[in-house]
């Protein structure tokens, strides 16, 4: 007589071996890597970059970017006085020359005009 049970009932010890395998090599490999990750944090944190070649470096082009930010502020704003002190020598000698048209004009038209005499 049987007792009921088949040989794939989920009391297969091959089974569960094989299931407590996995799962302690997925938690040694995430517990590696969670080390590992800590590891790499502290060594960053642990080094100063203001005292290797590559923070000197970074200092150098920040302040270099800093000075072309000034220099370029510098030119637009002479650009913008030049622009106004050229508009002002514009408007003067077109002023200049639309009254020297004016008196031109009169005096011409003076001149030319036939003065009568009684």
């Amino acid at each position: 007589m049987t007792s009921g049970k088949t040989p794939n009932s989920g009391s297969d010890p091959a089974g569960r071996k094989k299931a407590w395998l996995i799962f302690g090599v997925s938690a040694i490999t995430l517990i590696i890597f969670c080390l590992w990750g800590w590891s790499w944090k502290k060594m960053v944190e642990n080094f100063s970059w203001k005292n290797s070649r590559e923070g000197q470096i970074a200092g150098e082009v920040s302040a270099e970017w800093n000075r072309v930010a000034e220099l370029k502020t510098q030119v637009a704003e002479e650009r913008r006085l030049l622009q106004n002190t050229l508009e002002k020598l514009a408007n003067q000698s077109a002023a200049a020359a639309t009254s020297t048209l004016a008196a031109t004009t009169t005096a011409a038209f003076a001149s030319t005009t036939p003065t009568t005499t009684p």
